[in-house]
């Protein structure tokens, strides 16, 4: 999926919209078990799966607890640390490698 296809899919863009998204989307492909948010980090993207999969977990319990799956065509965000701009309890890592497209 390209990133206009990706805009496409959740509503009507303008052409300069297109263009903004293309310049400032980050496609990047992340490796299993990778962060893209460790605890105590201020969550400041928003992710699309391009391809795999990854795991939202709570790292202060003895065995880490899944809490969120987030497969192909799903947004991985921490939503709480995102809207509020404070520290993660959780971390978000790949669960197999993986291709994202990052707007921050």
């Amino acid at each position: 999926m390209t990133k206009e296809e990706l805009l496409k899919s959740i509503g009507g863009f303008s052409k300069t919209d297109i263009e903004l998204f293309e310049t400032y989307a980050v496609t990047q492909k992340i490796e299993k078990n990778e962060a893209l948010l460790k605890s105590n980090e201020i969550c400041s993207s928003i992710h699309f799966v391009k391809k795999g999969a990854f795991i939202e977990i709570n790292p202060h319990n003895e065995e880490a607890q899944i809490i969120e799956l987030f497969i192909r065509n799903d947004w991985v965000f921490n939503q709480n640390s995102l809207t509020s701009q404070t520290a993660s309890k959780t971390n978000i890592v790949a669960y197999i490698d993986s291709e994202i497209i990052t707007i921050s």
